[in-house]
């Protein structure tokens, strides 16, 4: 499939780009990017605890009762312990017709809201939610109707006490495109394309925050974005179930030190 980065929409700078100043207000946090995205859940396997929709003792603002998993996302796989809010990536396998998935504190009444949205059997859906924790440090996260869910983690929001550039989310003055594989060879299946970035983000740019598309897909597939010269991780950060599909999905991703 041919790819596309056509945004790099924010930048976290490191703590030399920014003089911390000013107070900080109640509840302020800093965003701490994990090493490379991390799965947590994963109903198709029935690992870390997690079972096919066990009934949840959540309130529901809807009439009908949602299916869930609770999820523990502070102090597991490198989520720091005090950790308030997190970056998930949900992704969705449908096994119903139209279908939605929701991710929420724990410990709140489920919200009239979804995260992703599916509209026929054995879609397959992904995309990233900033999720507040629960005070147990999980997440709920429910579905209308029979599904599949896989829950990654690519960085958390940490309390601050203090003024600090550290974890500062920047944004770019224009979003700018660093790669298009349309003007050349595309992904190959199981293959991997290395992006540089260039001066598209500061040269002591951690992190990036991307806007991965697909298009011209030739069938089902995933797409994983991850540092450069590290591991590929057991995730994913944009699905695709058919041939012939334009998708779109942002992605949080640490810059690795391999000349850009």
């Amino acid at each position: 499939a041919a790819v596309m980065i056509p945004a790099v929409a924010v930048a976290p700078w490191g703590s030399s780009q920014l003089a911390a100043v000013g107070s900080v207000p109640a509840g302020a946090t800093r965003f701490v990017a994990l090493g490379s995205q991390v799965r947590l859940a994963d109903t198709r396997r029935q690992k870390g605890g997690t079972n096919l929709y066990s009934d949840l003792n959540v309130a529901s603002s809807s009439q009908r009762r949602p299916r869930g998993i609770r999820v523990q996302v502070a102090g597991r796989r490198g989520v720091p312990d005090d950790a308030a809010a997190a970056a998930l990536v949900v992704t969705v396998v449908n096994h119903a017709g139209e279908n939605h998935v929701s991710a929420f504190p724990t410990g709140v009444t489920a919200p009239n809201v979804s995260n992703v949205n599916l509209q026929r059997p054995h879609q397959v859906m992904a995309n990233l939610a900033i999720v507040r924790l629960g005070g147990d440090g999980s997440v709920d996260v429910t579905a209308f109707d029979d599904a599949d869910v896989i829950v990654d983690v690519c960085g958390s929001f940490v309390p601050i006490g203090e003024g600090t550039s550290d974890g500062r989310l920047v944004s770019l003055p224009v979003p700018r495109r660093i790669l298009d594989t349309r003007s050349g060879d595309v992904v190959p299946a199981r293959g991997s394309t290395r992006v540089m970035l260039g001066d598209a983000v500061p040269p002591d740019a951690v992190s990036v925050v991307v806007n991965l598309t697909t298009t011209g897909t030739f069938n089902w597939g995933y797409l994983t974005c991850y540092p450069a010269g590290t591991a590929l991780p057991d995730a994913s950060n944009l699905n695709v179930d058919g041939p012939g599909q334009t998708r779109a999905a942002m992605a949080f991703v640490d810059v690795a030190d391999v000349g850009g």
